[in-house]
């Protein structure tokens, strides 16, 4: 959908109807005449965009001896005596074609005739000339749904002539039945959560030495050329999906951990589980970071004692929740779900069992469309870039992007109790995560760019009102983060769902990470501010080379404390 919002917003400024200054403050009109042409231009595309969805399936061949000539009657008496439901018609090079509208397959009869000397499977010689002896049958659409059906068929052709070649499924055969759990555990959801939590440090040494987010200490650094551009990308790429992936992971364990405790029990262990690390950094892990903050610049409070008690009796901690703000908003939205799931079978009486879904393109595009739509309201009242409550040190919760964590949350709890993720085809998960890492990059250029070229960027991007600037970058913010999560959930569940030791190490200790970096990036950004490594971009890289494994290593530590690990893990 961002695909209609962008073309939307170019079609504006072709026509002269946006403000080319930043000063400038576009009519009502201009600014529903925007997003009424980001809708209906989505409404012109969104045919095109899901033909070409379908472009690239599994399929399965079989090469039998059979004169093409003769197909049509063969194969048509064996789907009636099978009784396969199907319809038949000639393509437009006159090829046969059977269509299987309850299965969504179909099956493409084509002339072949084997070339021996090539390596593998024989190639298709084209020249009308040669008597074609063989046939080339090949079923289209294969996915997780229609697999039995698909193999069904194929054994049908099987057994009605020799097959000479019988082919695998061309593309990824292991997304159609790698296993969920492995040894007891959704060890891809576990190295998933490993991954963004290690880019969520990244982040924060990134933002340290950028001009833009917020965090404990700031030391602006002016990269310039390849680097900056690498940087900027690296931040808001990362700013898009990282924390809605973790709350995709997080909401797909809550119905069954719901089902199993009920809803008191489930909502005091919520409270206990997240609302203690909560308190630890707010009372302990965030005083320490400013502590050290105040140590390096010289600047320490004249009596500590006093100055940490007006913080707790200004209620002023409760805000400085640092990364853990993360959790906090985990708790708000696990006690919402339940209190709703508890209202809807009170009043149900009765939950009935849901039936299973199959994700496709169109379940995709409807999570970025209602999601877009719903961001652009909210940011109406908290655009980007306003924290949350007051601007402290500490607070780094934006309100701006609730409903993108809403949305993904909410989607991993419909995953876990529609069996999404069992029935989730590689080949659509890896369709959107290409989609999010080519398209989604070059509009993100495309958009940043007209946004930086027609006006000041932060300011109309993060002003209330639906600007052109606005509703484009919300719509690519939206697109990129839904693409990409999808994209990275099918790709680790189907090729990273093992743990080694390593990996093993890092996903246990990937909470502690995510709770204990905060003090070491300040500590070795700061003991680090007055050295030169040659080049800003290198000493970036070098501090974030130091801190992720020093982060690790005192995660480890701590955590060889029961309680800690205990509320860590």
């Amino acid at each position: 959908m961002f695909l209609g919002f962008v073309i939307g917003a170019i079609v504006m400024i072709v026509l002269g109807r946006t403000s080319g200054t930043p000063d400038a403050s576009p009519t009502f009109q201009d600014n529903w005449a925007t997003l009424l042409t980001g809708i209906l231009t989505t409404a012109a595309l969104f045919r095109f965009i899901f033909t070409l969805t379908r472009t690239n399936p599994n399929v399965l061949k079989r090469v039998v001896r059979l004169r093409y000539g003769e197909t049509e009657t063969a194969f048509s008496e064996m789907f009636k005596t099978s009784r396969f439901g199907y319809t038949w018609h000639q393509d437009e090079d006159n090829y046969h074609v059977f269509e299987f509208p309850r299965h969504d397959l179909h099956l493409t009869i084509h002339p072949y005739e084997p070339s021996f000397s090539t390596v593998g499977f024989p190639a298709m010689q084209t020249t009308s000339l040669l008597p074609y002896a063989h046939t080339l049958a090949t079923i289209h659409n294969i996915n997780a749904k229609n697999k039995a059906f698909a193999e069904t068929l194929a054994s049908a052709i099987d057994k009605l002539i020799e097959p000479m070649v019988v082919s695998k499924p061309t593309r990824n055969p292991v997304a159609l039945d790698t296993p969920l759990v492995n040894n007891g555990r959704m060890q891809f959801l576990d190295n998933l959560r490993t991954l963004a939590i290690m880019l969520l440090v990244g982040m924060s040494i990134v933002t340290t030495y950028s001009p833009d987010g917020l965090w404990y200490y700031k030391e602006i650094t002016e990269f310039g050329g390849v680097a900056e551009f690498v940087f900027t990308a690296f931040g808001a790429l990362n700013q898009a999906f990282l924390v809605g992936l973790l709350f995709l992971i997080s909401g797909y364990f809550v119905p069954e951990s719901l089902a199993r405790k009920g809803t008191r029990h489930y909502i005091r262990e919520r409270i206990v589980r997240l609302g203690i690390p909560v308190l630890v950094y707010t009372l302990v892990i965030h005083p320490a970071t400013m502590l050290l903050f105040h140590s390096f610049d010289q600047s320490l409070p004249t009596s500590v004692g006093a100055w940490y008690l007006s913080q707790i009796v200004s209620l002023q901690f409760l805000t400085t929740t640092g990364p853990l703000w993360i959790a906090l908003t985990l708790l708000v939205f696990s006690v919402g779900y339940a209190t709703v799931e508890a209202g809807r079978n009170r009043w149900l009486k009765q939950d009935s069992a849901a039936t299973a879904l199959t994700p496709t393109h169109l379940m995709v595009l409807d999570v970025v469309g209602y999601t877009t739509l719903a961001m652009l309201l909210w940011r109406l009242v908290f655009p980007i870039g306003i924290p949350f409550l007051n601007s402290v040190p500490g607070n780094f919760t934006q309100l701006s992007y609730f409903p993108l964590y809403v949305a993904l949350f909410v989607v991993g709890a419909i995953a876990q109790k529609r069996g999404l993720l069992k029935n989730l085809s590689f080949d659509v998960g890896q369709f959107w995560m290409r989609t999010g890492l080519s398209l989604g990059f070059v509009l993100w250029i495309c958009v940043t760019s007209l946004i930086g070229y027609f006006s000041a960027m932060p300011e109309l991007v993060s002003t209330r009102g639906f600007h052109w600037e606005s509703v484009a970058y919300t719509a690519w913010e939206t697109s990129f983060a839904v693409s990409i999560v999808f994209g990275l959930v099918a790709f680790f569940r189907y090729r990273f769902n093992r743990q080694g030791g390593w990996s093993e190490f890092l996903s246990k200790n990937a909470l502690g990470v995510l709770a204990f970096h905060p003090p070491v990036v300040v500590a070795t950004t700061m003991a680090l501010r007055d050295v030169s490594f040659g080049s800003p971009a290198l000493k970036l890289i070098l501090v974030a080379m130091m801190v992720l494994p020093l982060t690790f290593l005192i995660s480890a530590t701590l955590r060889q404390v029961p309680v800690i690990q205990r509320y860590f893990s």
